[in-house]
């Protein structure tokens, strides 16, 4: 028995049974045909794991690639400042740390690392390995990323432990790491204790757009066979020589618009449809939008289609920081807090400072114009607001009413010294 699964065909069309039925005879030596249902092939998805998303998303994926690659290198912008109570510090262990956390690597490559495995696998895990002896006992020198893909949790004696299979083996103490997840809302099997990856809702997105990609420049790359010419009348080999070489010698860009002229009745044969039909543009595009859509960023920062403006773009950019960047990077900071800023102190704490980023930076003479005009603000709240330091004199934390907006009974000597104010007429 033969069937045309054995061919290994797939996409199996009325056009290639004809073809094929054609090439060998109604019978093969093995015995009969049997034309199998090629409808009832399943859909074959890639493997839903934190490898896949790695190798076969980011690594083989251009549209992921960018997706992830624009959230990560944007990341860095956003600073994490250490605080003592209110007091913004200019010096302190955890600064220094986070200037370099892994030695040779920078502030920017670290967080692009960390938030790259948050954003692709759903977790991130920083190992701290905690000094035993000396002043420094408790506290740490380098926060190292682990790589998630190889990062297995088990409970033993109800404590976690988190163990590493390549590059190294490797287990680590439940107080040694931190880990940043994303919601997980499966229980079960220990999958409560792991963030889900994003791509897992869209793992059929990420099949078809690599599959799509493939058929695309595998067309490019030899001619995709779009099907076969056979001449009805051509009996010999010569005959299908001759043919061939002059269909070869009308063809070609630079015989663009020529066609051959023969007394040979020919039949083309179409193996496949082309990809105006499958519309496999169209699909790898919309799938650009459905990666865009879960990771929370505006196609138009991607999309080359989308008409831009410097003002929708800023806005686009601006809306990537708020919804995307903005809430890993607090998460990170509460973690790193809870985790590391503890062990110099209870009020030590880590905070995240968006100044660096000027789409999140509203425009300075606007608001200078508007805090110019905010009579009811004191100096050292509108010196805050255009993100500058307060000032330790008591005049600036007192507002300066206009003449024409003083209260009739403001002005009088007892409401001015209820006030702590000055008497301006004096």
């Amino acid at each position: 028995m033969f069937n045309f699964w054995d061919l290994g065909v797939r996409n199996i069309t009325l056009d290639k049974i004809k073809l094929i039925m054609k090439l060998f005879g109604k019978k093969s030596s093995g015995g009969m045909f049997t034309l199998q249902n090629m409808s009832n092939v399943p859909f074959a998805p890639l493997n839903d794991s934190d490898t896949t998303y790695i190798e076969k998303g980011y690594g083989a994926n251009a549209d992921l690639f960018s997706v992830i690659n624009l959230l990560t290198s944007n990341a860095g912008n956003i600073r994490l400042s250490v605080y003592d109570g209110d007091k913004q510090l200019d010096r302190h262990p955890i600064i220094d740390l986070l200037k370099e956390p892994m030695p040779g690597m920078t502030y920017s490559l670290w967080i692009a690392q960390v938030a790259g495995y948050y954003w692709l696998t759903g977790n991130s895990y920083l190992y701290a390995p905690w000094i035993e002896d000396g002043a420094n006992r408790g506290k740490t020198i380098r926060l190292d990323y682990l790589p998630a893909q190889f990062i297995a949790i088990e409970r033993q004696n109800g404590e976690k432990k988190y163990k590493q299979s390549a590059p190294v083996r490797k287990t680590y103490e439940e107080d040694e790491i931190l880990h940043i997840r994303t919601v997980q809302y499966n229980a079960g099997a220990g999958s409560e204790d792991y963030g889900m990856s994003p791509i897992k809702a869209a793992i059929l997105n990420l099949t078809s757009s690599n599959a799509g990609t493939k058929s695309q420049a595998a067309r490019f790359a030899n001619g995709g066979l779009d099907g076969m010419l056979s001449v009805k009348d051509a009996k010999t080999a010569e005959q299908i020589a001759r043919m061939k070489k002059d269909i070869n010698a009308q063809t070609g860009s630079d015989k663009n618009g020529r066609f051959l002229i023969t007394n040979s009745e020919i039949q083309w044969v179409r193996f496949g449809l082309t990809p105006a039909d499958l519309q496999i543009l169209s699909t790898i595009t919309w799938n650009l939008r459905v990666f865009c859509n879960i990771y929370k960023i505006d196609p138009k920062l991607l999309d080359p289609t989308v008409g831009n403006t410097y003002n929708n773009m800023r806005e686009a950019y601006a809306s990537m920081y708020n919804r995307a960047i903005i809430p890993f990077m607090t998460e990170l900071a509460q973690g790193l807090t809870n985790f590391l800023a503890k062990r110099y102190g209870k009020t030590i704490r880590v905070e995240i400072d968006t100044s660096w980023v000027n789409e999140l930076q509203r425009d300075r003479s606007q608001m200078a114009a508007w805090l110019s005009q905010a009579w009811w603000l004191t100096g050292n709240e509108k010196r805050k607001e255009m993100g500058f330091d307060v000032i330790d004199d008591p005049d600036m934390d007192v507002p300066l009413f206009p003449m024409n907006s003083i209260p009739s009974d403001f002005a009088n000597e007892k409401n001015l010294n209820e006030r702590g104010m000055p008497d301006y007429r004096t």
